[in-house]
């Protein structure tokens, strides 16, 4: 996509807009509160058998067999997952998150983060892609991340990382943290290019790929 000029714009956020790492900070932290507050909301005025949550992306990859791997990536999905899901789940930002953070903690008062975690009925996760690759290494904290190479397969969209296990990790990694009472898929997609044919047909090999890949993904 493209504006007239040749110019393409950044689909993040408003290029004009420019915000120091304390200021970001302290945004995150009024949409989680913006989330928590709504729950109370809708708890409050909404029937009685309303199911409320939260649709986040978070940060997922494939699991890997080694213990230590996995108890790793456990520790470093909190941290990555630590200004939304996290705190949104447990109802604190984590001490890694703060001390991170330094001067640039976001500013709040104790309610704030009662809000934020108000109980929910599910995890509603937007599920695409991995974000990360590891494997064994033999220095803290047990793993290493690999880049995702250049030539991995991608969708339509150059973004989208190709890669069927994540609908089989993300909800594994998001119990094995949280146990929350049920998981709901709120966002995936499989972005083709969709060729017609004269007759109206949709060749989509490619998505039909995806789809039975995901049938059988469950790697263990």
């Amino acid at each position: 996509m493209s504006r007239p000029g040749g110019k393409t714009p950044h689909l993040g956020v408003p290029p004009e807009l420019q915000l120091p790492t304390a200021g970001l900070n302290q945004v995150r932290h009024h949409a989680v509160l913006a989330h928590g507050l709504a729950v109370q909301a809708i708890r409050a005025r909404g029937r009685a058998d309303t199911r409320v949550s939260f649709a986040e992306n978070g940060r997922r990859g494939p699991g890997h067999r080694h213990a230590r791997i996995r108890q790793g990536r456990r520790d470093r999905r909190r941290e990555l997952d630590a200004p939304f899901l996290t705190v949104m789940l447990e109802g604190r930002y984590t001490d890694g998150y703060l001390a991170a953070a330094g001067s640039d903690v976001p500013k709040f008062p104790d309610e704030d983060l009662t809000a934020i975690g108000s109980p929910v009925d599910f995890a509603g996760i937007n599920v695409y892609r991995p974000n990360v690759y590891v494997a064994p290494s033999g220095q803290p904290p047990g793993y290493r991340t690999i880049p995702i190479s250049a030539s991995h397969p991608k969708m339509a969209s150059a973004w989208h990382v190709f890669d069927p296990e994540v609908m089989y990790w993300a909800p594994r990694q998001v119990t094995s943290l949280w146990g929350p009472k049920s998981i709901f898929i709120t966002e995936n997609g499989c972005a083709t290019a969709d060729a017609v044919s004269e007759e109206g047909n949709i060749y989509d090999s490619d998505r039909v790929m995806f789809l039975r890949a995901v049938g059988s993904s469950h790697p263990y």
